[in-house]
């Protein structure tokens, strides 16, 4: 839920491409998610979360 959320913010708010959009939004999933806590972290963690979390979404279909 929360990594289609943050793809959406990015996709329609912040006017990324689809693909930067998705990108942007593993990448925010992969340093400032708590899993644990369900909330976003302010800083960078140092232990970044596992790809399990983020790693299977990925974009499909016509491109054009």
């Amino acid at each position: 839920k929360q990594l289609m959320e943050e793809f959406y913010r990015n996709l329609w708010a912040r006017g990324h491409s689809r693909l930067e959009a998705l990108r942007q939004a593993q990448l925010s999933m992969r340093t400032h998610y708590d899993p644990e806590q369900k909330q976003w972290r302010s800083e960078a963690s140092e232990s970044p979360l596992p790809p399990v979390y983020w790693a299977a979404f990925f974009l499909h279909g016509d491109w054009r």
